[in-house]
């Protein structure tokens, strides 16, 4: 999934000076899968991530989503490239008065409603940026020297993003996974909060259950969508993502406007 990054690519071809051992190896051995076809550089770099015990093992196993924030604690350069920036916007019901935070953040996580048996990318945007905090969660207001109910909202501005799904939910000691089937565009992909159009340029899905179950990846191409799967000897094309998607965690996101660009 991040040999679909186009600044990744160019970080693989053209590495700086300021790259540590581990981000070398790791360059290497995506530059394998894009553009050398050296599988010994990928067994080099496995020796230095086959000790990553994910955070949660939320899937059953180690999930991409924790295996993503791994490497990028472990690689600045690639923390910079995939990094997002927005910022939360709180309003004073009384006073109107408004407040706003910046946030970093590795991917975008969007919780999914328990109770829906369908939804669409852009309505659970809307669930888990526009929030209203009241009574027992109602938030501190300076100017009215009281807590006041206030409503949430976020603005977005990357050229680059990756949205994780958290399709568990922890429940005593154990995981329930939810399999809500959600629909989006893989193209002029028109988000709330966002001011730009985007593309989903590549996705990476979890197939089964969390006592079995298998991680694969959806590629975009110039020629079309293509599914790589470890169990299987080759890639082969596939339908995009999106489409009463049952199976996708993550989601890698593009500004249309920079991808015309290149």
């Amino acid at each position: 999934m991040l040999t679909a990054v186009p600044a990744i690519r160019t970080l693989c071809l053209s590495p700086t000076r300021d790259t540590s051992g581990f981000e070398s190896s790791l360059l290497c051995a995506l530059r394998s899968i894009f553009d050398t076809r050296v599988p010994s550089l990928v067994n080099a770099f496995f020796p230095l991530v086959r000790d990553c015990n994910g955070a949660n093992h939320r899937y059953g196993q180690i999930a991409v989503p924790d295996f993503l924030e791994y490497l990028c604690v472990q690689s600045p350069n690639l923390l910079r490239t995939l990094q997002i920036n927005y910022s939360t916007r709180l309003q004073c019901s009384v006073c109107r008065w408004i407040s706003s935070s910046p946030t970093r953040d590795v991917s975008l996580k969007l919780y999914l409603p328990s109770k829906s048996k369908r939804s669409i990318l852009g309505d659970l945007m809307d669930y888990n940026s526009n929030v209203v905090f009241m009574d027992d969660d109602a938030v501190f207001c300076r100017n009215c020297n009281a807590k006041t109910s206030h409503s949430s909202s976020r603005d977005y501005n990357s050229d680059l993003f990756l949205i994780e799904f958290i399709r568990v939910t922890q429940v005593n000691n154990g995981w329930i996974k939810n399999s809500l089937p959600i629909d989006f565009p893989v193209q002029d992909l028109k988000l709330p909060g966002f001011s730009r159009s985007y593309r989903v340029i590549a996705s990476c899905h979890h197939r089964g259950t969390l006592r079995g179950g298998h991680w694969f990846t959806k590629i975009s191409t110039i020629n079309g969508w293509y599914e790589l799967d470890d169990l299987k000897p080759t890639c082969y094309r596939t339908v995009p993502p999106g489409t009463k998607d049952q199976t996708a965690v993550v989601l890698l996101l593009a500004a249309e406007d920079k991808l015309k660009q290149k």
